[in-house]
């Protein structure tokens, strides 16, 4: 296992001007569907809805260029509020993966929401809350999230795959670049990735192994993995990404004053260098 440390001070100064700079081109918080489709249309995006039994999961494609690589941003759980352990709602108050797609520069990148997100309040009933809550890691949605995947990849015309997450997006990334073999990077943000002692602590009850991507066989060595996690995160602790870590492999980057929710998409251009192997570690 690798772990890099990264300053506070300059993650700060940084995390500042981008926040002044991307203001205005960032998908507010609580937009429903609809306005984030006319938030990206403008901005090169394709909105679509994909057909996945049993899902319609949404989906964005820029394709800046013909390129083999997609990138794929996973969105995390649901709005936490009041609990972030049992999401009231399907969808997030703020779109990080979203944000986080937003300032790749990959000439293909495609944002994808989770089983039950941005449906319409009329249609919401339809879905079961277990898909969101208890069982939003199990095999049903892991499969129907493999499809989705199928089809990005398909109609962006790629043929390697790069899967980056978000909170528990990053738990369905690490479970979708296990059961595929194209896959060629895997990149998670504040992710609880021993799944099972993660959710004993918070009393969530037991879960089934083949949702736990630390009870999965560790990934190929050929795949990329990079683990990002926050010193100040109370919801996924550092402890339950680096235990996952230790046992199955890849890098650890421990950012000390981040949190859950600050400052990923903040920084998230400079992180995802990192990431990347671009940037000098100071």
């Amino acid at each position: 296992m690798r772990r890099r440390i990264l300053p506070p001070a300059a993650l700060a100064i940084a995390a500042a001007l981008l926040l002044a700079g991307c203001a205005g081109i960032m998908p507010k918080s609580g937009a429903t569907q609809a306005e984030i489709e006319s938030w990206a249309t403008p901005r090169g995006y394709q909105a679509a809805t994909l057909e996945t039994r049993p899902f319609r999961l949404f989906s964005l494609l820029r394709q800046r260029r013909a390129d083999s690589l997609l990138v794929i941003y996973i969105e995390g759980d649901g709005n936490r509020r009041p609990s972030p352990y049992r999401p009231i709602e399907p969808t997030p108050r703020t779109p990080h993966a979203l944000r986080m797609a937003h300032q790749d520069e990959s000439p293909l990148v495609a944002y994808l929401a989770r089983p039950c997100q941005y449906l319409a309040d009329a249609a919401l009933p339809s879905c079961d809350s277990q898909h969101w809550v208890e069982r939003r890691f199990e095999e049903e949605v892991i499969a129907s999230m493999l499809a989705a995947v199928d089809e990005l990849k398909r109609r962006s015309g790629a043929r390697r795959v790069s899967l980056v997450g978000y909170g528990g997006g990053g738990t369905v990334a690490t479970l979708l670049a296990g059961r595929r073999q194209d896959v060629v990077e895997l990149i998670t943000v504040a992710a609880p990735l021993a799944l099972a002692d993660w959710a004993a602590l918070n009393r969530l009850g037991p879960l089934p192994a083949a949702s736990d991507p630390a009870e999965q066989p560790a990934l190929p060595r050929t795949l990329r993995a990079t683990h990002f996690v926050g010193g100040e995160d109370e919801v996924v602790p550092p402890a339950f990404t680096a235990s996952y870590v230790g046992r199955r492999g890849g890098e650890l980057i421990y950012v000390a004053d981040f949190g859950h929710d600050c400052c990923w998409a903040e920084e998230w251009p400079w992180l995802l260098e990192r990431a990347r192997g671009r940037e000098s570690s100071p």
